[in-house]
């Protein structure tokens, strides 16, 4: 599902019903709420929401372990990067200009990541 630059709002647990999405983009909209909202969602692929008011600390998502895209990037999305872990088929993961920290060791198991960028985090 696209609805990336369109005038779509509300919490992004809004979403969390439609278990069988394997896509779900929702960038440059007004959605907000906790990351964890779209935990249900485990057979995501590919995640993206940023530029979004998406909040909560990034280990919200550890459930969704098929995500070989996740794009988190200029959102308030918090905590250690090492919460993404657990997901290690992603292949670009963009965490730039949000609150995530920790010592980069915390990416070593994602051993697939052909991008990777924590610019200003």
């Amino acid at each position: 599902m696209n609805l990336s630059k369109t005038g779509v709002s509300g919490d992004v647990s809004g979403v969390a019903p439609l278990v069988n999405l394997t896509v779900l983009q929702l960038s440059n909209t007004s959605v907000g709420g906790d990351v964890s909202g779209v935990a249900p969602l485990v057979k995501l692929t590919v995640l993206s929401l940023f530029n979004t008011s998406v909040g909560g600390d990034v280990s919200g998502v550890a459930p969704l372990v098929k995500l070989t895209v996740l794009y988190l990037a200029n959102t308030s999305v918090g905590g250690d990067v090492s919460g993404v872990a657990p997901l290690v088929n992603l292949t670009d993961l963009r965490l730039h200009n949000t609150s995530v920290g920790g010592d980069v060791s915390g990416v070593a198991p994602l051993v697939n990541l052909t991008a990777l960028s924590l610019l200003n985090t």
